[in-house]
């Protein structure tokens, strides 16, 4: 769930699911925060 769920707002690719949120720009959190909603209820 967690990978479909960074796949979904492109940020699964080229280990970028590895690196800790405070390494994120604004716009990356941003995506970040919708792919952890996604993961509780990806309806």
């Amino acid at each position: 769930a967690v990978e479909e769920s960074l796949k979904s707002v492109n940020l699964f690719n080229g280990g970028v699911g590895d690196k800790l949120s405070g390494k994120y720009s604004g716009g990356m959190k941003r995506r970040l925060s919708v792919a952890i909603s996604l993961i509780g209820d990806p309806q």
